[in-house]
């Protein structure tokens, strides 16, 4: 995990990103199965490190940029969110984030150009739903 203090340095430039990589991933990339690289660790809970936030989806972008120069493209890059991003959570189909994060973090790290979605690997562990949302009737099925 790229750890909180190094996201305003990874943000900036490539060539950091490129040394994180190269440090702390490249001499275990080829004995341990690696599928996620998390940047940041709950980074958007933390509001002593507000100025912070703004750096998370640059960072986030130097790093996959970092992977495919060494031609690592099999490495999720993700980050971590608490439950206290939300605003609301219930049900589902009103769930929002924070309005502090909503726009400036979480819509750029929507946009498939930046980050893309892969959702491939999401796997449906049972075909009964275990929530039917009492808004739009959808149904929610475990997701691991």
């Amino acid at each position: 995990m790229v750890p909180n203090q190094a996201i305003v340095n990874i943000s900036a430039s490539e060539r950091a990103a490129h040394t994180w990589v190269r440090t702390n991933l490249l001499p275990f990339y080829r004995c341990v199965r690696i599928r996620t690289l998390l940047v940041g660790n709950e980074v958007l809970s933390d509001h002593a490190n507000r100025p912070t936030w703004f750096h998370l989806v640059p960072a986030m972008h130097n790093i996959k940029l970092a992977l495919a120069s060494l031609c690592i493209r099999n490495v999720k890059v993700s980050t971590t969110f608490a439950m206290d991003t939300l605003e609301s959570s219930f049900p589902l189909s009103r769930g929002t984030f924070r309005r502090d994060i909503a726009v400036p973090v979480v819509l750029p790290l929507l946009n498939p150009n930046l980050i893309p979605l892969d959702y491939a690997d999401a796997l449906f562990r049972t075909a009964k739903p275990t929530y039917i949302d009492p808004i739009n009737g959808l149904r929610y099925t475990n997701l691991q």
